[in-house]
């Protein structure tokens, strides 16, 4: 009887504690992002630890901006380990620093610069989304 009483209360509790997790790596990418700006040099990537927990929480239906933010930035982690892989390759010898891999590895750095430019509204937006659903569940 009691445990079936607590259910609810343990599951909204428990989902307002995840929500805030993912708030909070929301919030640690948009400080990525400032930083990242800043020194005009994409050296690190994003995290999605908490969303890859969250893309699989059965309790929660997350707006589009959610959704949006989560594709962009895993397209942009994509693209980054797939420039710094390039690049160790480009730079493991000399023999792999010819003109069209500097051409190559050129391309990928702008592909990774325009993806880059694009994130911080979609950051921002998902920030205000998160706020606004957790606002209307708890």
């Amino acid at each position: 009887m009691l445990g079936t009483l607590l259910r609810p209360f343990l599951k909204k509790h428990g989902q307002k504690n995840f929500l805030l997790a993912l708030l909070e790596e929301i919030n640690s990418n948009l400080e990525r992002y400032y930083v990242i700006d800043q020194r005009q040099f994409i050296t690190m990537d994003f995290e999605m630890g908490v969303w890859e927990e969250a893309r699989h929480f059965s309790g929660a239906q997350f707006p589009g901006e959610i959704l949006d933010y989560a594709a962009a930035l895993e397209d942009f982690n994509r693209v980054f380990a797939d420039c710094q892989a390039f690049e160790v390759t480009y730079s493991a010898s000399i023999d792999n620093k010819t003109l069209e891999t500097a051409k190559v590895l050129h391309a990928k750095k702008e592909a990774l610069e325009e993806k880059f430019r694009s994130l911080q509204p979609r950051i921002m937006a998902a920030q205000q989304a998160l706020r606004v659903m957790m606002e209307k569940r708890f």
